[in-house]
């Protein structure tokens, strides 16, 4: 995919300043390295989330089909290839008054100057067996970028503006890949320790999400690991959904992360947790079932325990499943988009089905 398709703007003194920085900067670079919507396209998903109305829902289809509509999900569910970030402002200079390096695309509307402005990152591991360090790195480059460009903190960075679309204007600077240490050069990074109260209180957006949820869950597998796996003689298939119970819970940002992303972080979590940790002192019991057990005249069998363990955590998990259907349905109603079973499927991913069967309630006018 040529970048000769995509449309520059020559008829302002800024288009004209952006077709000098980037002819200044092509000078310097063999053509392999020119030519930045090529490795967009080659990097992205080969089934992407795409649409032409962000109000319609997205839709998983072929990268093809993708590239036709106007917004495209640009990074996979594992690695993250690019920062982006939603400039909800006119200055399209934003980065060299920042002194910030040059983007490598800046993809903006027709009728007005916002744009969403891409850096080619390095790619970072960001699936279950990522390593927790690279994605916190990330994490604050993100974070400064974000605030040097003045960007919508709201922005999660998992579709954009597709840069090969007619429906947008496209300056490309140039195709350089960055490093993490360069692009961090220019900023100065907050230096920050995951503790539970940081992770328990974190409201951010972008990679921030996957950082606080994995940290918030690991703390609380830390706590609860030792009497699920030794003391309820849980099974490590039982144990695993637990986790994932409890991940949903913990998925409460203002833009939450979607159901894909939630799975693999607890996946990672349990895992480890349950094979590598054993605390050397174990930590008083608490929650509803000690609670249960405790205050009641029933005995303390082990196979009434576990069906009593049992309804608790599948009443969890049903709360946890309706506040994901009804957080969709006030994200749906907050933009001014239609209500459907549909559009919360693709939200939550709760199977259309399941909605029908078990939910229905929620759609009832």
């Amino acid at each position: 995919m040529s970048s000769s398709s995509a449309k520059i703007e020559s008829n302002t003194g800024l288009a004209i300043a952006m077709q000098s920085l980037t002819a200044s900067h092509s000078a310097e670079k063999p053509p392999e390295q020119q030519d930045a919507v090529d490795r967009f396209y080659e990097l992205a998903p080969n089934k992407p989330y795409c649409t032409d109305e962000k109000a319609s829902g997205l839709l998983i289809r072929s990268k093809s089909y993708a590239f036709a509509r106007s917004y495209i999900q640009h990074n996979t569910v594992a690695m993250c290839h690019w920062l982006t970030f939603d400039q909800d402002h006119d200055n399209l200079m934003q980065w060299e008054e920042a002194n910030l390096p040059q983007p490598n695309l800046i993809v903006r509307n027709l009728n007005n100057r916002k744009a969403h402005v891409s850096y080619a990152i390095e790619s970072v591991c960001t699936s279950d067996a990522a390593s927790p360090k690279p994605m916190a790195y990330a994490q604050a480059v993100q974070e400064a970028y974000c605030e040097k460009l003045n960007a919508d903190l709201g922005y999660t960075g998992f579709i954009t503006k597709n840069p090969l679309h007619e429906d947008w204007h496209l300056w490309e600077l140039h195709r350089k890949v960055y490093t993490l240490g360069e692009l961090a050069d220019y900023v100065e990074l907050k230096r920050r320790y995951w503790t539970r109260k940081r992770a328990a209180n974190y409201e951010h957006y972008g990679i921030g999400r996957n950082c606080a949820l994995f940290h918030r869950l690991r703390f609380w597998a830390y706590d609860w690991v030792a009497y699920h796996r030794d003391e309820q003689d849980t099974t490590y298939m039982e144990w695993m959904q637990v986790v994932l119970v409890k991940a949903e819970g913990f998925n409460e940002f203002p833009q939450p992360l979607p159901y894909s992303e939630i799975k693999s972080t607890a996946k990672s979590v349990g895992k480890w947790v349950w094979e590598k940790y054993f605390p050397k002192f174990k930590r008083k019991k608490r929650g509803a079932m000690v609670d249960t057990f405790a205050n009641s005249d029933l005995p303390l069998d082990l196979s009434i325990r576990q069906r009593l363990s049992a309804r608790r955590t599948n009443q969890v998990r049903k709360e946890s499943t309706e506040n994901r259907i009804i957080n969709a349905i006030g994200q749906l109603t907050a933009q001014g988009n239609k209500v459907s079973k549909a559009a919360v499927s693709r939200l939550t991913g709760i199977h259309r089905n399941t909605l029908c069967r078990n939910y229905a309630r929620f759609f009832k006018l």
